[in-house]
């Protein structure tokens, strides 16, 4: 059989094209490889900011619900990340960083053919699936393409085999594992305090924010609260008759008043009246409970306190009976009225709840809500005045929102014409109508009402209705701030008294709690609806005696006015500012 010359050379030149094709692919592969560590690093620290990113909007804008999947997918993203840029066991967790990525990219792409606006991959930053598709899409292209560098086993004479190998695994233990249990335990921590607080049957606060007291459950059980009690070891022994009530709340007084003069055997045990802060005047509850001697069969009262360490949420008046400090019964004061006969009536409805003219107070649902409540101000009324007011609640999101419960802190505060659940739509609106009753206390009245919703970000809504009771005179301004100068010279600046009570008020005379600050009280008295200027003067204290750079003091000026003895406004002076040190 005969060859072909030509033939024989071709195939002879044939393993020569082989190698120079492998060469260029094995070339192609280093030069990839040698990119391995760029890419890993790059992975890495992505990973590390997405969770970082999801933390923080887990702490700072907790959304309502499973808790434990936010924490799982940050530790995940933490641990991955940390991992890469270890570079311990390069091939498997870059194994593992193709799988997270891959179904990362199935994730947002999802989110994108759903149109969605955000991917929620990087917490409060916005951005779109399409961009965050892309960018998987590169990280796990760059994976896929860059292999680590196959490692060659060197052991030195002397040296035991894999030190590197263990020194790495060594850091990466100390690192990695440790602040990844710290980190999901600090999630947990603050994921769980950034909700709204609740007093668990234990007696421990869980979250932050007001403490929610809520009573259901309670029965047969030791009193949660006994624990932040000041008198909790007396009422630990014994039968009591435990009632919540906040010191200016008309309805606390009212029951406390109708409790006393009821038929009630003593066996029932003593009354424990536990106040709620902000605590009242001493001279307050003396006055409402009056004598109660022993001999006279009538039931012991005993006056304690609820700790002022928490915002406390309760709905006053609540009842406790309480045995070897186990609850037996709960009561509200609904159940006051009908088991012991106490005056409650509660207000007539109101038609007016849809007029224009009603006082209004706006609140926006949108994607973050204040932490502070929103305040509907009454201004000045008298004991007894009742008023009227609503809420107008805006729906700005894109998702309906509804509230399944409303909490009312105060019983002089009702809710009228209003049935829950209530669904707001999309830019739509509803109407929180209330009515006001202001208590025979005199004092500075805030109480709360908390709306239970389904917001994406927040599960509680607070607001609150505040007003001056008894107290006419209002300072304006409340703080009143001097420009520094120099030592010796003389500033002064006006305050407007104004009196919106019913009755004519002399100012009698001013003090202060520091020398450089004088109030020039005038031949003044306040005809109910009028107002008047006090000056004040300051001047610059100089010498070594007064080294401080910031003063600050409190002016009070003295009424005729029994209900309102003084009025206190603020003063301040930033002292030499302008002087050089």
């Amino acid at each position: 059989m005969t060859r072909n010359p030509s033939s024989m050379a071709g195939n002879a030149l044939l393993p020569g094209r082989n190698v120079d094709r492998a060469a260029r692919a094995s070339q192609t592969r280093s030069r990839w490889r040698v990119l391995e560590p760029l890419v890993r690093g790059l992975v890495g620290a992505l990973l590390l900011a997405a969770a970082l990113a999801k933390a923080h909007e887990g702490i700072t804008s907790p959304a309502p619900g499973e808790r434990w999947g936010p924490i799982v997918q940050v530790q995940a993203e933490w641990f991955l990340g940390l991992w890469l840029l270890s570079g311990w066991l390069p091939r498997a967790s870059r194994g593992c960083a193709i799988v997270l990525f891959a179904v990362f990219l199935v994730v947002t792409l999802g989110s994108a053919w759903r149109g969605e606006t955000d991917c929620g991959c990087f917490g409060k930053l916005k951005v779109s699936p399409f961009i965050t598709a892309g960018i998987d899409l590169l990280a796990l292209a760059a994976l896929i393409l860059t292999q680590p560098l196959a490692r060659r086993k060197i052991v030195q004479p002397g040296s035991p085999p894999m030190t590197r190998r263990m020194t790495l695994l060594g850091v990466f233990l100390l690192v990695a594992l440790p602040g990844a249990g710290a980190g999901a335990g600090l999630g947990v921590w603050l994921m769980a305090a950034a909700e709204p607080a609740r007093l668990s049957q234990e007696g421990m606060i869980q979250g932050s924010g007001p403490v929610i007291v809520e009573p259901a459950g309670w029965e047969a059980r030791r009193l949660p609260l006994l624990a932040h009690i000041d008198i909790q070891e007396r009422l630990a022994a014994g039968r009591w008759t435990v009632i919540l009530v906040h010191h200016d709340c008309e309805r606390c007084r009212e029951t406390v008043s109708d409790m006393l003069k009821s038929d009630v055997p003593r066996e029932e045990g003593s009354i424990a009246l536990i106040e709620t802060p902000p605590y009242a005047p001493a001279e307050l509850w003396p006055n409402v409970l009056g004598d109660q001697p022993p001999e006279n069969g009538a039931r012991r009262v005993v006056l304690g306190r609820l700790s002022a360490e928490h915002d406390w949420f309760v709905e006053t008046p609540l009842l406790f009976a309480l045995e070897e400090g186990i609850v037996q019964r709960v009561r509200h004061a609904h159940d006051l009225a009908r088991d012991q006969k106490v005056s409650v009536e509660p207000s007539a409805p109101s038609n007016e709840s849809e007029r224009g003219d009603l006082p209004t107070t706006k609140v926006r649902l949108g994607d973050t809500l204040p932490a502070a409540p929103i305040t509907h101000e009454l201004g000045y009324l008298e004991p007894g005045e009742v008023r009227q007011g609503r809420f107008v609640l805006e729906n700005i999101l894109d998702r309906a929102v509804t509230i399944s419960r409303i909490q009312i802190e105060c019983s002089c505060t009702e809710v009228t014409d209003t049935a829950t659940p209530i669904t707001i739509k999309p830019k739509g609106h509803a109407t929180i109508p209330f009515t006001f009753t202001a208590p025979e206390v005199k004092s500075h009245y805030a109480k709360r009402i908390i709306l239970h919703t389904d917001h994406p970000t927040q599960g509680t809504v607070a607001l609150a209705v505040s007003a001056r009771i008894g107290l006419p005179l209002v300072a304006e301004p409340a703080v009143v701030r001097f420009e520094g100068g120099e030592a010796g010279n003389s500033q002064e600046q006006f305050i407007t008294l104004r009196n919106e009570g019913r009755e004519p008020v002399r100012i009698l005379y001013a003090t202060s709690t520091h020398p450089a600050f004088v109030a020039k009280v005038p031949r003044l008295t306040l005809e109910p609806g009028g107002q008047g200027r006090i000056p004040i003067t300051m001047t610059p204290p100089g010498g070594e005696s007064h080294p401080t750079r910031k003063l600050e003091a409190r002016v009070t000026l003295h009424t005729s006015l029994r209900a309102q003895p003084t009025v206190t406004v603020t003063v301040d002076v930033d002292h030499g500012a302008a002087q050089p040190d």
